[in-house]
């Protein structure tokens, strides 16, 4: 091997950034990273290796924390839905309880026989999803405690037009709490709202859920409102209100309708996962990854 060897220059602003630096250190390897670099092979593949993205923290040594990488991790994770953990349910049986996959343990339940959604088997990517149809269909959770900071990530589809709503709260628009909700597959009324005595709404000019095509759509809030759609950056569009500072409020989730009575969702969800605390962007990055390959979705 040559004595030149290709230095990865890492720290946590660099990983927070996206940002791939590279020197060439004259004489040997790197050994604060694991594997050292004089143990890779040629400059080459060692260059091909350090300058890909993030995805395995194997080799970059930051923490799985909230500023880290490794996709899903439990801290700050308030809660987690995932159709693909679902047990002892068939295709086409109604959903009374989707079981928390957090440590949080919050269930969303629907006890009323008509109102309950639809496991379907092999929908995306051979996995399994949540129906909702558009008639009464939803559920809801205990009331739960979220900060006005969070990050939140959804894999769904819904028919074109139809009403998409996961909502903190009854209200979120003039009561304390937080929705994302839009039109599947049309770029008009689609919204970001967050409320702490006030709303700071983001009207996104874009939908973030397609028209029976599954989409990872993922949301930030610390004061701005961050909105990306399968990687990419979604504009904010117009923006009303005024920042809110972080802080907590207790609420019932809502999913697939707002406040359970109105705006029913006709489509499907996959996966829902809900931080309580603002993610690193390259912890965004990870889970963004984790779930596209899980779904077989082609991040932009």
């Amino acid at each position: 091997m040559s004595i030149d060897v290709v230095k990865k220059i890492i720290s946590v602003n660099d990983i927070n950034n996206g940002s791939v630096v590279t020197d060439i250190q004259m004489g040997g390897g790197y050994t604060s990273i694991n594997p050292p670099v004089n143990d890779i092979g040629d400059i080459s593949s060692i260059e091909n290796l350090y300058t890909e993205r993030f995805d395995d923290i194997d080799y970059y040594g930051v923490s799985t924390g909230a500023g880290g990488g490794s996709g899903i991790t439990q801290t700050s994770l308030k809660i987690w839905l995932k159709a693909d953990a679902l047990v002892g349910l068939s295709d086409g049986d109604p959903l009374a309880t989707w079981a928390d996959s957090s440590n949080s343990s919050i269930n969303a339940t629907q006890s009323t026989t008509s109102k309950k959604p639809t496991y379907k088997t092999g929908v995306v990517n051979g996995k399994p999803i949540v129906r909702f149809d558009g008639v009464d269909d939803f559920m809801s959770t205990a009331s739960m405690s979220l900060s006005s900071h969070f990050t939140a990530f959804f894999v769904g589809s819904a028919e074109k037009g139809s009403p998409v709503y996961v909502e903190h709260g009854s209200n979120a628009d003039s009561s304390d709490g937080m929705r994302v909700s839009g039109n599947g597959g049309l770029g008009n009324l689609n919204g970001f709202v967050v409320n702490r005595s006030g709303a700071h709404a983001a009207n996104i000019s874009y939908g973030w859920l397609g028209q029976t095509v599954f989409k990872i759509a993922s949301f930030k809030y610390d004061g701005s409102h961050t909105i990306k759609m399968n990687g990419a950056s979604v504009s904010a569009g117009t923006v009303t209100g005024s920042t809110i500072s972080d802080s907590k409020a207790s609420n019932t989730l809502y999913i697939g309708a707002k406040n359970g009575t109105s705006s029913q969702m006709t489509g499907d969800i996959a996966e829902i996962v809900i931080y309580d605390t603002v993610l690193s962007d390259y912890k965004i990055i990870s889970i963004e990854d984790e779930l596209a390959t899980k779904y077989g979705i082609t991040l932009s």
